[in-house]
């Protein structure tokens, strides 16, 4: 039996130049890539503790 693959991206998360997914489906697991504290642009988006991990967890969730 052959495992159901499927690379995914996020409404709204960056484009990346190097060649990292936002998350792959392998069957019924979903492995996602560190997240950030990016805008859609990708820019790097500086604040306190708190605004970086809600915006990095809002890109997480949308992977």
């Amino acid at each position: 039996m052959s495992a159901k693959k499927y690379i995914t991206k996020g409404e709204g998360l960056p484009n990346w130049s190097n060649p990292i997914s936002h998350a792959v489906v392998v069957n019924n697991m979903c492995f996602v890539s560190g997240q950030l504290s990016v805008n859609k642009e990708g820019a790097y988006v500086a604040g306190t503790i708190e605004e970086e991990g809600k915006l990095a967890f809002a890109n997480f969730f949308a992977a």
